[in-house]
């Protein structure tokens, strides 16, 4: 699986491009990090070179499958998926220059896309992404309080990430084949 197979699957085209162009924004580093800079809180698969990428794959293989489980439309279905693949987009920062994880990195991506994109899927998907650490709104190395997941999109969001953080994750070795 790798970035086109998720983007061939959504099926309204207005929001496949919109995807498309918030991934061409998408600073360097987006494709080259790992998911994790400290490799504590996500599964091997998402370490090392490109990892970031792979784990946003799963999210938004995994954002998709949530919205369907919990009988989203396919127009939902689409807006999460592309959320999933983007959410981490400045995980790192505008510029990647911080080197690691920036806590606020939800609301940057979010505001990124707003500042950017008008319209009823990117509004959706930047309302999903803002939330998707879940519980873990606060860190001790920011005064930024990130908002907690509050409907169905975001909750979908934000389980996705979850699962496809967790270390014990055992991916079939051809997943990303």
């Amino acid at each position: 699986m790798n970035i086109n197979t998720i983007i061939s699957m959504i099926s309204d085209a207005e929001i496949r491009s919109l995807l498309e162009q918030i991934v061409a924004l998408l600073p360097g580093y987006w494709f080259s990090v790992p998911a994790s800079s400290s490799g504590k809180y996500h599964p091997t698969f998402s370490l090392g070179e490109g990892g970031l990428v792979r784990h946003s794959i799963v999210v938004a293989y995994l954002a998709r499958r949530n919205a369907l489980a919990w009988g989203m439309t396919e127009w939902e279905q689409d807006v999460l998926t592309a959320a999933g693949l983007v959410h981490d987009g400045l995980k790192q920062g505008a510029d990647g220059s911080e080197g690691h994880t920036v806590h606020e990195h939800p609301v940057l991506m979010a505001n990124f896309i707003r500042e950017h994109f008008a319209g009823e899927a990117a509004e959706l998907m930047a309302h999903c992404i803002e939330s998707h650490m879940g519980q873990w709104t606060t860190s001790k190395y920011s005064d930024v309080v990130l908002p907690a997941p509050t409907d169905k999109y975001q909750w979908a969001l934000s389980a996705a990430d979850m699962a496809a953080a967790t270390k014990e994750l055992a991916m079939a070795p051809d997943f990303f084949e």
